[in-house]
């Protein structure tokens, strides 16, 4: 995390987008069948494998999301938090 330049900057952005994350995983449930994202150091959350919504026949899965799914989103916050030292 020593490359981000602006620490208020990221943590704005970053919470943004961690607002966002929670809204899109809770309309598309799906998302939390092995989620992955990556984190650059403008706080910009990027979703990778957005295909897994869908099963081989296109026909769109559904998952409701555990409570231990919902908070590993909570423990991302909260490491990136601390690892760039957010207030």
């Amino acid at each position: 995390m020593s490359q981000i330049q602006d620490k208020k900057t990221f943590a704005r952005d970053f919470e943004n987008n961690m607002t966002a994350l929670r809204t899109l995983m809770k309309e598309e449930t799906c998302l939390y069948i092995d989620f992955h994202a990556l984190l650059d150091t403008n706080g910009q959350i990027y979703h990778l494998d957005l295909d897994r919504c869908f099963s081989n026949s296109g026909v769109k899965r559904k998952k409701k999301p555990s409570k231990s799914c919902i908070s590993v989103l909570g423990k991302m916050e909260r490491q990136v938090q601390k690892l760039v030292k957010i207030e």
